[in-house]
């Protein structure tokens, strides 16, 4: 069981990430998030996967025996959106993967649940538009592929 406090397990991962980036740590950057962490759920939920991959097996300890699959880790409602593929087809899915990890599947669906749940709870409704912005020209272009010259 985790027993340390958000704050000690916060400045224990900052201490970390200091010693990866060497002197690339930006100081006002690091104020600025936590302000954002400050507002607002679904801002805390989004910039503390760590702490999350800390505890939610304490919290949660059932779902360590779901099957093992790999999983997105960090996924919540923002880490979905739009791109063009090699074809120029309009694709929409998972856009980032940087805590991918071998780990039970339900961790990924109660995380996502979780976003969810926290984007709600300070906003009138999620929508993928209001997750991830589509300009009218790729709306209008839907999957055509664009064309090669």
């Amino acid at each position: 069981m985790t027993t340390t406090t958000i704050k000690q397990s916060t400045a224990a991962y900052e201490h970390w990430l200091k010693t990866q980036l060497g002197g690339e740590l930006v100081d006002d950057g690091l104020k600025l998030k936590h302000d954002r962490m400050a507002e607002e759920p679904f801002p805390f939920l989004r910039a503390t996967y760590w702490r999350w991959a800390e505890t939610i097996l304490d919290i949660c300890p059932d779902l360590a025996d779901a099957p093992v699959v790999l999983a997105v880790g960090d996924i919540h409602l923002e880490n979905f959106g739009t791109w063009r593929d090699v074809e120029g087809r309009l694709v929409w899915g998972v856009n980032d993967f940087d805590e991918a990890a071998e780990m039970p599947y339900a961790l990924d669906l109660v995380r996502l649940a979780t976003s969810g749940a926290c984007w709600s709870a300070t906003r009138t409704a999620w929508t993928p538009a209001t997750s991830a912005p589509v300009s009218l020209r790729d709306t209008r272009m839907g999957s055509r592929p664009r064309r090669r010259s």
